[in-house]
């Protein structure tokens, strides 16, 4: 049976509403029209445990490894499996911020909203993420496919071109576009002019940019 305490008298007795919360359950919490659920880190946590991140890993050409989450598009390229790793891991300590510090716009996204879970219990572990890096590796396959890769100097100047709007700039530059729904999409590009090993162009192309190669081509 749902039990809905009034604000007032949660303000009144504020020390014993966190103790029962802590120790005892989570609580509804009614203010006029607005109703809050509050629970604690604990339960919270055993909440979004199954909200667990994957990452598809495949050796490019060169012998380097590239990396993408399956479930947002993030993704990161590394000469080894351990810096790959840490990679991905600074990936989504970057994403996380920017989700957080603009909430509104990520959660009201129509594509982002379903990265909120994964977001927020990855805040919830304080920037320790360390314990779960291991469990993002899913599998490790070879391509042998040969194709002439873009690099990212091409990409930067698709990006110009296609209205995607430079949203920061640090040792690389993040681009994002909106589209007509309210959601936007999301891209990093690396200040050098390298070509982009060929797993991780895939994935940029699909996950982030959503176009096809021919698109790609005509614009840049």
């Amino acid at each position: 049976m749902k039990t809905i305490l009034k604000s007032t008298e949660v303000r009144k007795e504020w020390s014993r509403f966190i103790d029962d919360v802590i120790r005892d359950r989570p609580a509804l919490v009614k203010r006029n029209r607005d109703l809050v659920a509050v629970v604690s880190l604990e339960l919270l946590d055993s909440i979004l445990s199954e909200y667990k991140l994957t990452v598809e890993v495949k050796r490019e050409k060169d012998g380097s490894y590239s990396g993408v989450f399956n479930e947002m598009d993030l993704m990161a390229n590394a000469r080894d499996i351990r810096s790959l790793e840490d990679k991905l891991a600074d990936e989504l300590k970057v994403y996380s911020k920017e989700y957080m510090d603009e909430f509104k716009i990520h959660y009201y996204s129509p594509n982002r909203k379903k990265h909120f879970p994964y977001i927020y219990r990855i805040s919830l572990q304080s920037g320790d993420m360390g314990k779960d890096k291991k469990t993002f590796f899913n599998q490790c396959r070879t391509s042998q496919e040969s194709q002439l890769m873009p690099n990212w100097r091409d990409l930067k100047r698709f990006c110009e071109k296609d209205g995607w709007e430079l949203y920061k700039s640090t040792d690389h530059y993040y681009y994002r576009k909106f589209m007509s729904d309210g959601a936007f999409k999301r891209t990093k590009v690396s200040r050098g002019s390298k070509e982009i090993p060929k797993f991780l162009w895939k994935s940029i192309l699909k996950r982030q940019l959503q176009i096809t190669q021919e698109y790609f081509n005509r614009i840049k």
